[in-house]
């Protein structure tokens, strides 16, 4: 079961150095589908972000036990692409470029949309078994939740 001291661990663990050929091979593949995500939905709007994300299914169902070694190698191959990435892509594109590299590697990720009324927000977080991936835990009380995918 994934807990939140495994997400925690993923906000150091991206600082560490690219020791291996896996781990440039994961920060490309990441590169890539956030920019297919971020391209895609400039031009096809939500719409098209949705209907792609939808359509990704798990290529293998992981064992729960799995979870968080899958979600640590995808998460902080997704933070370094961030880095590299030569835009800014807002939170719900880079949500759901990480929801589809997560259930490519047949963890059951979700998409979370959440809004705040005064000052007015919107944002959102990958969770998996009820636990924020990319974002702090606090972002689930902080946010009333409107969409989960």
């Amino acid at each position: 079961m994934l807990s939140s001291t495994d997400v925690e661990e993923l906000r150091h663990a991206d600082r560490a150095r690219i020791r291996s050929w896996a781990e440039v091979t994961a920060v490309g593949r990441a590169f890539a589908v956030l920019a297919a995500y971020d391209l895609g939905s400039r031009i096809g709007g939500l719409t098209w972000l949705f209907a792609s994300l939808t359509k990704v299914l798990p290529t293998v169902g992981l064992p729960e036990t799995d979870w968080p070694t899958a979600v640590r190698t995808v998460s902080v191959a997704m933070n370094r692409a961030r880095i590299l990435y030569f835009g800014r892509p807002s939170c719900l594109r880079r949500t759901a470029a990480l929801v589809h590299l997560l259930r490519r590697e047949g963890v059951p990720a979700g998409l979370v949309v959440g809004v705040r009324r005064l000052p007015f927000a919107a944002h959102a977080w990958a969770e998996v078994a009820g636990v924020v991936i990319n974002d702090f835990a606090a972002v689930q009380t902080q946010f009333v939740v409107i969409m989960r995918w």
